[in-house]
């Protein structure tokens, strides 16, 4: 790639364009509704259990794995997003 493409902290963008503003003012926020929903998949998903159930705020839904106990999920943004950490809770049994 050609240097003069770059932005300032190496991300590709038009020459001479200035880096995005900074947002950040530490305060969490549920990017719920940031998730570009149709690119989004599990890859091992349980058919009675689907991503889909973690978007619908019901905490008795979940999503599950149909071979072990890791699942492998994939999530787009309408938008650049800066995440710090992603927490998921387990159901107790």
């Amino acid at each position: 790639m050609d240097p003069s493409m770059l932005m300032q902290g190496g991300m590709p963008g038009a020459a001479g364009a200035a880096p995005p503003e900074a947002r950040d003012d530490g305060k969490m926020v549920d990017l719920v509704e940031k998730i570009e929903k149709p690119s989004c998949y599990c890859r091992n998903e349980a058919s009675g259990f689907p991503w889909s159930n973690l978007l619908i705020g019901d905490d008795r839904l979940g999503c599950k794995s149909d071979a072990d106990e890791q699942l492998i999920l994939q999530v787009s943004f309408m938008e650049f997003v800066k995440v710090r950490f992603c927490s998921a809770n387990r159901p107790y049994h």
